[in-house]
């Protein structure tokens, strides 16, 4: 080889292909600030429908939850409500604390007449923009349950994402309240338990204990096998002075005398 020169290698075609990498452009910042995260616990809801809530049912129940809080707020064509407009980019999870049977004694009575009653006792995590600065997050996390619109909006949530597979048929649900006091509008149904004297009314009035307007047909005693001795008249007879009495003759008249004593 020839002094001052040297070899030169040529680098061999690679076979792997050759990706270019593009950088986002940065997204202008909202002028709206992030607000939370926020913790909202002992929320509690009343939920119609349902008897028990296994496992499976809670997880179900807390993702669909919060998938509806979020769609409340964040849908495109959400309704016409002017809170619910005001308030977006709205990220929401639920974790159930407790879950019992509704403990006064007058909600034990309206549940017999239902199919189930269940006490659902949350917390709900969730941060979000807003367009005033007058919002906070309890409001946030109430508003989605505060109406009756927006109980039926939610059961129709739960049935559009089968949640009767795990959480149940869910026909009802309350209002969001805290502490122990169960709002009064759960209430709709509930009749007063009768009292004894009530009931010793209902049952003297009852069809049963009213007597029947026709009369009671007597029965019959069946005939002895020893024979009962009936006496027989006698026959009447008539008075002497009448026996040999002549009959009268149509057409004429008798005239009887008594012989008057002196």
């Amino acid at each position: 080889m020839p002094v001052g020169t040297s070899q030169i290698e040529t680098e061999k075609p690679s076979t792997v292909p050759k990706f270019s990498i593009t950088t986002a452009q940065p997204t202008p910042l909202s002028p709206y600030p992030l607000l939370g995260p926020y913790e909202e616990s002992d929320m509690k809801m009343v939920v119609y429908g349902i008897s028990e809530l296994s496992q499976m049912g809670k997880t179900q129940f807390k993702m669909l939850t919060a998938a509806y809080v979020e769609q409340f707020y964040n849908d495109e064509g959400r309704g016409t409500d002017a809170f619910q407009n005001i308030v977006f980019d709205v990220a929401a999870s639920i974790d159930i604390t407790n879950v019992e049977s509704p403990p006064t004694r007058r909600e034990r009575r309206a549940r017999r007449l239902r199919s189930g009653i269940l006490v659902i006792t949350f917390t709900m995590n969730l941060s979000y923009r807003s367009f005033s600065n007058g919002v906070d997050a309890k409001t946030v996390s109430e508003r989605p349950f505060l109406e009756e619109t927006m109980h039926a909006d939610f059961v129709q949530f739960l049935r559009d994402n089968n949640a009767a597979r795990f959480v149940g048929d869910v026909s009802d649900i309350t209002s969001i309240f805290r502490g122990d006091e169960i709002p009064e509008i759960i209430y709709p149904q509930v009749q007063e338990e009768s009292s004894p004297a009530k009931e010793d009314t209902a049952a003297a009035t009852s069809p049963e204990a009213v007597p029947a307007s026709n009369p009671t047909t007597l029965t019959t005693p069946p005939p002895s096998s020893s024979p009962t001795y009936v006496p027989t008249p006698s026959p009447t007879r008539r008075p002497a002075n009448q026996m040999n009495k002549p009959k009268p003759t149509p057409g004429k008249v008798i005239h009887t005398y008594s012989p008057v004593r002196k």
